[in-house]
């Protein structure tokens, strides 16, 4: 047995003993690569993606292209951890699909973080008076692309039968929470919009990998 070898093992086997808690990130994440990289020394590639990405949370939420730009890391490794992610947002969700009450706002912060990872997209929830959620509408690049696919957006919402209320949230692969103006423009048209055909926007959300940040609510 060699060195690498004798290291998995004794991780394993404290991961089986403890669970997360006997784990700390980057150890996590070594055990994680262990199934994609059979045959190096994965620490320093676990420590370099922390380094870089600053949180796991924020590793499984990175796109693939962000991942494959890392030394080390290749198309088994980012396939893994894309499918990891996919698996825990699927799991954490799942809950809230269709029908779930979404006016306790910490359920819905939680709902939000969840559904924005990865790459730059949009999405609007869709809700019934007494704020049950009735579908969730994704629109990829996020802000920029609004413009373009405001009027698509429009007949979307009003072809779910029953809406009544819309939450919108996009993400910042920045990490930076802060409304942009342009977002904060964005938000009072859309508002506009939607009221001009009886639907309220209650609430618009920046989402990053360690914020929720309400742009409505913003002083």
């Amino acid at each position: 047995m060699n060195e690498h070898s004798g290291h998995r093992n004794r991780l394993k086997q404290r991961f089986m003993r403890a669970g997360r808690g006997g784990l700390s990130e980057h150890e996590l994440l070594e055990l994680l690569l262990f199934y994609a990289i059979p045959r190096r020394d994965v620490k320093p590639i676990a420590k370099l993606l922390l380094n870089r990405f600053g949180s796991l949370a924020a590793v499984l939420s990175a796109d693939r292209e962000q991942l494959l730009l890392t030394d080390g890391i290749g198309e088994n490794s980012t396939l893994l951890i894309k499918l990891i992610s996919t698996i825990a947002v699927e799991l954490m969700t799942k809950p809230l699909h269709s029908g779930s009450c979404l006016a306790e706002r910490e359920k819905l912060q939680q709902y939000l973080t969840m559904k924005c990872r990865g790459q730059e997209s949009m999405q609007l929830l869709l809700l019934d008076q007494k704020s049950c959620l009735l579908d969730v509408l994704c629109f990829e690049g996020g802000m920029k692309n609004v413009e373009v696919f405001s009027r698509d957006m429009l007949l979307k919402v009003l072809a779910c039968r029953g809406a009544r209320q819309v939450i919108i949230a996009h993400n910042h692969l920045n990490n930076n929470p802060s409304p942009s103006k342009t977002d904060i423009q964005t938000t009072v048209r859309l508002k506009y919009l939607f009221g001009s055909v009886g639907i309220t926007l209650l609430d618009h959300y920046i989402i990053t990998p360690d914020h929720c940040v309400s742009i409505m609510k913003t002083p």
